[in-house]
């Protein structure tokens, strides 16, 4: 797996790169993995902005908590 490090990239950008890359669950701990120049702080700060936005998903709690990405139709919706 490589590094998002693309340094043209905004941080935003860049994590929102690894969950759309990802088919899967993307948990905090595979964002710092892939891009280790971003604090978790700003990581969550991403993740909670995005969740708002309707752009990711969280699900589970605690430990296990994990985000995907929302599936949207043709429409946009």
């Amino acid at each position: 797996v490589s590094h998002v490090r693309d340094i043209k990239m905004n941080k935003t950008y860049r994590i929102k790169e690894v969950i759309d890359k990802n088919l899967g669950k993307v948990t905090k701990s595979n964002i710092k993995d892939l891009c280790p120049d971003i604090s978790v702080a700003m990581i969550e700060k991403v993740l909670g902005d995005l969740v708002k936005e309707g752009y990711i998903e969280k699900i589970g709690q605690g430990r296990s908590t994990g985000y995907i990405r929302k599936v949207r139709s043709k429409d946009g919706k």
